[in-house]
């Protein structure tokens, strides 16, 4: 394919160059169905960000999945994020290992979706910001129901004094909690757990310590490096009275 490069800063084209060039040798955008002005933006985006060149080199179904269905085009929701999430998720089986690493292709995915929506000026800053956040919402609402739904089947849900399920409470703290994550942000996260008492699974435990179980592996969950590398970097210090709180 003939890109375009007239508008490209000439510090910025060899790079950019090879990275085309591999490209091309894995076929370009034949088959792909796209949009001309999403192939048009390819040069300017990737030689403004290695991170999303390389994901898209890495993956060869990255390009068809974001040309795809207008996702370059138009803002995602909540539900958006979920419906992603879930296809590649179910797609994955349900093993620790398999689960993790489809949270981190999903998360990959949806950042390059992002960042290209930013660089080719699809999106505004607030709607980034935004997206991101939602992104990192639904990650941590997806590590929650994975490591209650395992904590449970060996203790026994929690309930409280009126038999209602009880569940995680996360509190976002600094950025994510304003709405305002940046594609570089840790989170900062409070785990908090709404009602005293013991799970009725076989071997029960008190709730403080169910709920410290399933927030550290939540942090497990996100924090972990693999080989697709890790969600996010989770700090769990802004606990209620700093140090002397409860640990999670």
């Amino acid at each position: 394919m003939n890109w375009k490069l007239a508008s490209i800063p000439p510090a910025l084209q060899p790079a950019l160059e090879e990275r085309l060039a591999r490209l091309d040798e894995q076929g370009g955008l034949i088959d792909v169905p796209h949009e001309a002005c999403a192939a048009d933006a390819l040069p300017r985006v990737w030689a403004c960000s290695d991170f999303v060149a390389d994901a898209c080199l890495r993956d060869r179904e990255l390009l068809p999945w974001l040309f795809a269905e207008r996702r370059l085009r138009e803002p995602q929701e909540l539900a958006d994020f979920e419906r992603d999430l879930e296809s590649e998720v179910v797609s994955s089986g349900i093993e620790d290992a398999a689960f993790m690493d489809a949270l981190r292709r999903f998360r990959r995915r949806q950042l390059v979706r992002i960042a290209w929506r930013d660089l080719a000026g699809l999106a505004g800053v607030d709607t980034v910001l935004r997206e991101l956040s939602l992104l990192a919402d639904v990650c941590i609402r997806a590590a929650c129901r994975y490591a209650g739904a395992a904590l449970a089947a060996r203790h026994g849900a929690p309930r409280g004094s009126d038999g209602a399920p009880l569940e995680l409470l996360v509190l976002a703290m600094g950025k994510l909690g304003g709405g305002e994550l940046n594609f570089s942000s840790d989170i900062d996260l409070v785990f908090l757990f709404p009602e005293h008492g013991e799970t009725g699974g076989t071997r029960p435990l008190e709730h403080e310590e169910y709920f410290a179980r399933l927030g550290r592996r939540v942090a497990q969950l996100l924090g972990t490096v693999t080989a697709e590398g890790f969600v996010y970097r989770v700090d769990l210090r802004l606990r209620p009275f700093g140090d002397p709180g409860p640990r999670s």
